[in-house]
């Protein structure tokens, strides 16, 4: 159909400095029409060690942040290791678990379901030394910290390559790197003295990091940390002694810390990815089994902490805010040899990317952007395009890129920050009208949250 093909170039013409503001403003037309606001689909998931002190066995538990209910996830083909910390891959929804492997440190496993039974574990890595947190970078690289005299920050390669140790940095008790943000982290260090525990920021890729002593904190082990993200920059520090402390750095280190909940209270902290308020949840290992909601308000300290669900089996050992899928997936394929790539989570208010691979070699590639795969305008899709590709997705807004040398090319954008936008659908597709007809990738389905 070659009115596709003039449609499409009609609406191709948006420069390479457009392109970023342009696709976030695309989304917000081309979505903002129906459902009312609703919260990240995301529960939190707490590794507790049920043979604590005898036979080590890791368990999962999904608990609601809303209702408090408790749901046991399956079993997996490692949980007899004794289980350190986990974390979560906002991209598909899979589980990322960290447990002790004896004399060989470390090993981190991968965890796939199907609801809330585990179909696939896969071995991403062994450490050496005992590892406290987890946090996966926007590249899909995974980032674990790792205690000891000779611990540190250590990079686990998307690609399958070997990890390697990004930042030495003794005795690293946690670990924070935030989703889709920068490659700027933080963690902590504990005193092997006694002394003051340290607040570090760091880069994760040249190694430069800041450290502050902790006021007040002296002999305590800091078990979780989290950036509220205020204008005035504070962080959330919960410790050993089962006290959750708002940490701020300017113009001078100072800390503003709740009552104790009782040692052993807190052995970690989780907050709601991308959340409007930064309330905050703990939990406490075998001697206060127990998840508390800590509502944030300025000036701290917060109201009095919310027993969210108690008497979890076993003595938990770490939690983090999973999101099972997120509803990204490819359909299609592309044609004669296009295909299409992301990166991103698919929130409101942060960054996604759409690539583009076997395209021709430095050439103007077309990104369309809809609301619809079944129809345009009074067209039904898909559809046949000129050179036989298909066309699977309404182009309500084109945007080009060049490929480069190896017909590669790429497009980021930022997903607006507006909550109408949660649960909207939209689908993206790259196509180049190149000698001989048009090239098509396979299609892009995104569900925004």
């Amino acid at each position: 159909m070659s009115e596709f093909s003039d449609l499409i170039m009609e609406h191709s013409h948006l420069s390479f400095s457009s392109r970023w503001l342009l696709l976030g403003l695309a989304l917000s037309w081309c979505l903002a029409a129906s459902s009312p606001a609703q919260t990240s689909p995301a529960d939190l998931v707490v590794l507790s060690d049920a043979g604590a002190g005898t036979s080590p066995r890791a368990l999962l538990l999904r608990v609601s942040p809303t209702t408090g209910m408790v749901t046991p996830l399956s079993g997996f083909p490692s949980d007899g290791l004794e289980p350190l910390c986990l974390t979560d891959d906002p991209g598909n929804g899979d589980l990322i678990v960290a447990s002790r492997a004896g004399a060989a440190g470390s090993r981190i496993v991968r965890l796939a379901f199907a609801g809330t039974a585990v179909v696939q574990e896969t071995v991403l890595a062994t450490l050496p030394g005992s590892v406290t947190d987890l946090d996966l970078h926007a590249n899909g690289d995974l980032y674990a910290s790792v205690e000891g005299p000779s611990g540190g920050i250590w990079r686990v390669p998307a690609s399958g390559s070997p990890p390697v140790l990004a930042v030495a940095l003794p005795e690293v008790t946690a670990f924070y790197l935030p989703y889709l943000g920068t490659d700027h982290g933080l963690a902590a260090q504990s005193s092997p003295t006694g002394g003051l525990p340290n607040f570090v920021t760091l880069d994760v890729v040249t190694g430069v990091m800041s450290t502050t002593a902790v006021p007040g904190l002296a002999g305590r082990r800091i078990t979780g940390l989290f950036d509220i993200g205020t204008a005035v920059p504070r962080y959330y520090l919960s410790d050993d002694q089962g006290q959750l402390h708002v940490l701020t750095l300017s113009p001078a280190a100072s800390l503003w810390s709740l009552p104790s909940l009782g040692p052993g209270a807190m052995v970690d902290l989780a907050v709601r990815p991308f959340a409007t308020t930064a309330t905050a949840y703990v939990v406490g290992d075998g001697t206060a089994p127990n998840v508390y909601e800590v509502p944030f308000q300025i000036p701290f300290p917060s109201p009095p902490p919310i027993l969210l669900a108690g008497s979890l089996p076993g003595s938990p050992r770490s939690m983090t805010f999973a999101i099972p899928s997120l509803g990204i997936t490819t359909f299609g394929s592309g044609c004669p040899s296009a295909s299409l790539g992301w990166s991103g989570t698919g929130s409101v208010g942060t960054a996604f990317v759409v690539s583009l691979l076997g395209g021709v070699p430095n050439f103007t590639a077309h990104l369309a952007v809809g609301t619809s795969n079944t129809q345009w305008g009074g067209f039904l899709l898909p559809a046949t395009l000129p050179g036989n590709c298909v066309l699977r997705v309404a182009p309500e807004v084109v945007v080009n890129a060049t490929t480069n040398g190896s017909g590669a090319a790429a497009l980021p954008f930022m997903i607006p920050n507006q909550p109408a936008l949660v649960g909207q659908v939209f689908f993206a597709q790259w196509g180049m009208n190149a000698p001989g007809g048009w090239l098509a990738s396979d299609a892009l389905a995104i569900q925004i949250w």
